[in-house]
């Protein structure tokens, strides 16, 4: 009898475990790995590479930070686990691209006088390289950024593919047959 009672407080220990499971702390966590992710792709990125393996990362870390954060394993995970993969890529495209502004900020600041450069600082250049400069009008850059935006994507989906239809997969209610019950 006492064997059929630690089975019971074995079983109900384990309900408990599930029912502490938060859709809202695994998104938190998801977005954590998000984030170290997209700063991840944001240096690989800045260095000239676009690695599918960084893709891989990125999914490993989202889902990692959803089941760390005790994320309850349904259908919600897969949208969050793509919402914040997507917003880890964006992390990591403006990231990257901040810091080839950043660089040739500093390459031009060689060849200012001091009064020249205490007019914008590398920040405000950024800045304005993003929001304020006629790059955007620009055939070649804006051809540029989204061919490695689409590359980004696309190495991304390949690298995740795996941790999502898993999560997918564990999702999925279980049918009971007749040789179970």
């Amino acid at each position: 009898m006492k064997e059929v009672t630690n089975w019971m407080s074995y079983e109900d220990a384990k309900n408990r475990a599930e029912e502490r499971r938060n859709i809202c702390r695994g998104t938190i966590g998801a977005f954590l790995g998000a984030v170290i992710g997209g700063v991840v792709w944001a240096v690989v990125m800045a260095m000239g590479y676009f690695l599918s393996i960084i893709g891989l990362l990125i999914a490993f870390l989202v889902d990692k930070g959803y089941a760390l954060f005790g994320g309850k394993p349904c259908r919600a995970k897969v949208a969050v686990l793509v919402v914040c993969i997507i917003l880890s890529i964006v992390i990591g495209i403006v990231g990257g691209y901040s810091a080839l502004f950043g660089q040739v900020y500093d390459e031009a600041a060689g060849n200012l006088t001091y009064l020249e450069s205490i007019t914008m600082t590398k920040s405000e250049f950024i800045l304005d390289c993003w929001l304020g400069s006629d790059l955007w009008s620009d055939a070649e850059f804006t051809s540029e950024f989204f061919t490695n935006a689409g590359m980004s994507a696309i190495f991304a989906a390949l690298g995740c593919y795996g941790v999502i239809r898993s999560a997918h997969r564990a999702a999925k209610p279980k049918s009971v047959t007749n040789e179970q019950e």
